[in-house]
């Protein structure tokens, strides 16, 4: 019971920093959709800054608790000062969705508790392995002769992420719930895939959710993913970079192609913030599947285009922007993106 409840929590949390930062930077996007796409906000902005203190040298257990609890002070404060709606009624039935799916996949946590580590291919030990160095240790912290020849093969993920610029993100997320919990990351692997499985379906709600007249659908959508095998399998089979990743791909399509009404560039740059966050994370987490956000964003340009008869200035300019946020936040991680890119597509 206490593995769903950490799933719970943390996706709980996710939200709430998501939400706020979409109040502050984003508030015209639509009451229900800023929901929807909290979770995977959320869980990208915890993510990188992770990354930042733990490239700068600081082992993640040592930062983990305070970065949680000013990203949650600073969170409370952006409520109090924007005071965003709560739409419940509407909320409702994808939060009832998100649940069902939750307890339809994870119901052995209900029984095994902590100890339900699911199928365990070859990449949950490399997940965990990794997350336990970055718990211990900077991320570019050489290892010892000592450590690498048997003491401890945790050491051994230095080589794939410092020489050979593999995405780190998951690893980072997994270490970070491990250091808080005190529970080793075998343990609480499912539980935090299982919070991006959560995020995943809200994330995809909410890019269904282009206007408010496809709610229905939306919804639909959901339901239908909730239960479905080939969908709820990633989770199972611990593809934990692909369900977090997913996560992120439907939520910065769902900014970049968002209806807006405004030319002001202030305003568009204030929007592209969380849209920089979001692409930004998309890279360490799982940078795979950034050419379908490509795509799509280029088929909705032609598509507005053909439709409309004017090339959508707005939306080419919060892209600018947003590049250049992207660019800002990842710095020299922006090789690791495309050194992971590249290698995935041999």
């Amino acid at each position: 019971m206490l593995s769903l409840l950490l799933t719970l929590a943390l996706f709980l949390f996710w939200t709430g920093v998501g939400r706020a930062l979409l109040a502050v930077f984003a508030g015209r996007l639509g009451v229900l959709r800023s929901w929807l796409l909290s979770p995977a906000l959320g869980f990208a902005t915890l993510g990188l800054g992770i990354m930042v203190f733990n490239q700068a040298g600081l082992p993640v257990k040592s930062f983990a608790l305070t970065l949680t609890l000013v990203l949650g002070a600073l969170a409370c404060l952006g409520f109090l000062l924007k005071r965003p709606l709560i739409p419940f009624k509407a909320l409702l039935p994808f939060v009832a969705t998100t649940l069902f799916s939750l307890l339809w996949t994870a119901w052995p946590a209900l029984k095994f508790n902590f100890s339900w580590i699911s199928i365990v291919n070859d990449d949950f030990t490399n997940y965990c392995l990794a997350a336990e160095r970055f718990k211990d240790f900077g991320f570019y912290r050489l290892p010892l002769t000592a450590e690498i020849i048997g003491k401890d093969y945790a050491h051994y993920y230095w080589f794939m992420h410092v020489i050979g610029l593999m995405r780190f993100g998951a690893e980072h997320m997994l270490a970070l719930v491990s250091s808080i919990t005190h529970r080793p990351s075998l343990e609480i692997f499912m539980p935090t895939i299982m919070a991006f499985a959560m995020a995943q379906l809200f994330s995809i709600a909410g890019l269904v959710l282009h206007s408010g007249k496809r709610r229905k659908v939306a919804l639909w959508t959901a339901l239908l993913l909730s239960f479905s095998p080939m969908f709820l399998f990633g989770s199972l089979y611990q593809l934990i970079a692909q369900v977090s990743g997913l996560s992120l791909l439907f939520c910065l399509v769902s900014l970049l192609t968002a209806q807006f009404r405004t030319r002001s560039r202030l305003t568009l740059l204030n929007y592209a913030v969380p849209t920089a966050i979001v692409g930004a994370a998309q890279c360490i987490f799982y940078p795979e599947v950034s050419p379908f956000a490509v795509m799509a964003v280029g088929l909705y340009y032609l598509f507005r285009f053909f439709k409309d008869r004017i090339i959508p200035g707005a939306h080419v300019v919060l892209l600018q922007y947003s590049i250049i946020g992207i660019l800002f936040i990842l710095r020299h991680n922006f090789i690791s993106y495309l050194y992971t890119l590249a290698n995935q597509f041999e």
